[in-house]
């Protein structure tokens, strides 16, 4: 019998890449985070930093989207994920806008060329107050959707040296204030023209990442700023963000790499947990209507 295959799309934001199922029923998310541990398994899989689960039944006005970490974790808010989702479905579907809905937050973004654009408000829910507070000299402790620590570094050009892994290791309290160890970034202060370098290492992926979008919203709070400010990460790519009142701006870059129709179960080391999430998407059939090429993976 020849294995049912399933379409998957990879794609990234900035550098921080995402497998993305697209699906228009309920799920499942004991399933999708044990899906979320196969799929991310970077040297017996797909490999992500993350996986997101969008459902389209509300299109062409609201998308649901669920983001998992590749231990299982839930993520609370992405934005990365939401511009990669925004091009997706400007993709697929020819979406011009959409609001993109969150656990901790409903996004309003717009396709962009090479990227997208992202409109939205910040909202204290019951796993989150939206507090900053001084943890240390030039260290902040800021409460998103996740938890998240910010480091002021002086000095630009040895940022790269600086050990991030260490200091977010020395950091995984919060300060104390954290139940659970919250991402790290290092970010240099205003050159003067609204400049910022950041680096971040993302807990739950145990690394670095290229960027992240939510940790320059939390740059943004830590240092004070105010009018619009770019942030250079890690990948080289910019992230634009500004705050008028309490609605906030960010623009930056996303790209769909590839469609793929794959053994999923295969992927997944023949995973019935993963078998179970793909028949909830078997019969979902989005064509690209780019014409992204479907490159064949899997037995």
């Amino acid at each position: 019998m020849k294995p049912t295959s399933h379409r998957i799309y990879k794609a990234h934001g900035a550098g921080n890449d995402f497998v993305i199922l697209i699906g228009s029923a309920d799920f499942v998310a004991e399933e999708l985070a044990a899906t979320a541990r196969e799929l991310c398994d970077r040297h017996r899989s797909i490999g992500a930093d993350g996986l997101v689960w969008v459902d389209t039944c509300g299109l062409p006005a609201i998308a649901q989207a669920h983001v998992w970490n590749p231990d299982g974790s839930a993520v609370g808010m992405c934005l990365n994920a939401a511009r990669c989702v925004m091009v997706l479905l400007h993709d697929l579907f020819d979406v011009e806008q959409v609001e993109i809905r969150f656990p901790g937050v409903a996004i309003h973004a717009w396709p962009t060329p090479g990227g997208a654009r992202l409109q939205f408000e910040l909202q204290a829910t019951a796993r989150s107050d939206l507090s900053v507070n001084a943890i240390g000299r030039d260290e902040w402790f800021v409460n998103l959707a996740d938890p998240h620590v910010v480091v002021g570094w002086d000095d630009a050009p040895t940022i790269q040296e600086a050990l991030l892994a260490e200091i977010a290791l020395a950091h995984a309290s919060g300060g104390g204030l954290s139940d659970r160890p919250p991402n790290c970034h290092l970010v240099t202060h205003d050159d003067g023209l609204g400049n910022h370098r950041i680096r971040s290492f993302e807990r739950r992926v145990e690394a670095e990442t290229q960027a992240c979008g939510s940790g320059c919203v939390a740059s943004y709070l830590a240092l004070s700023l105010e009018g619009e400010h770019t942030f250079h990460t890690g990948s080289g790519d910019r992230i634009r963000l500004a705050r008028i009142n309490s609605r906030w701006m960010l623009e930056g870059p996303a790209l769909v790499v590839f469609a793929a129709e794959v053994n999923v179960a295969a992927l997944a080391g023949s995973s019935l947990v993963t078998d179970r999430i793909v028949q909830r998407i078997g019969t979902f059939d989005a064509t690209p209507a780019s014409g992204h090429d479907d490159d064949q993976a899997g037995a």
